[in-house]
């Protein structure tokens, strides 16, 4: 299964920013290495505009532009249902879905012509998601 930094080695991109925090600083040089890219590391909430704000302010102070942004950012709640409160609703809503728009509403503003933006949301790198339940099993009459 290729990853995204397999995909960006085909585009003809040679600069990173990745929105993330130390363990993203940590792996910065490896992927410069690999990938013969130069990259920025910017710490960001993606639910917090002013974060978002800061990580396009970044990349344009290092590349002059945004090619392309492609944003992964999901979050959920594991919890009990029957325990879930409206806060534990706002955070999952506020990254995925605020977060979502201002990446793209920034985004845009810095955008190249023919830029593109890719925006996907997955909480499979955090936990197996499972219900617990077995398949439904089909009848056979």
């Amino acid at each position: 299964m290729r990853n995204s930094f397999d995909l960006f080695q085909q585009s003809p991109a040679r600069n990173l920013a990745i929105a993330g925090g130390e363990p993203a600083e940590a792996g910065r040089a490896d992927i410069c290495e690999k990938y013969n890219v130069g990259a920025v590391v910017v710490q960001v909430d993606v639910s917090n505009e002013a974060d978002v704000a800061n990580l396009f302010q970044e990349t344009i102070k290092h590349f002059r532009q945004v090619d392309i942004v492609m944003s992964n950012a999901g979050i959920e709640h594991f919890g009990d249902l029957d325990k879930a409160t409206g806060e534990d609703i706002d955070k999952v809503s506020a990254v995925n879905v605020k977060g979502q728009f201002f990446v793209a509403q920034h985004a845009g503003k810095h955008m190249a012509p023919n830029g593109r933006r890719i925006l996907m949301s997955s909480i499979s790198s955090l936990a197996q998601v499972s219900s617990g339940r077995r398949p439904a099993q089909r009848r056979r009459d």
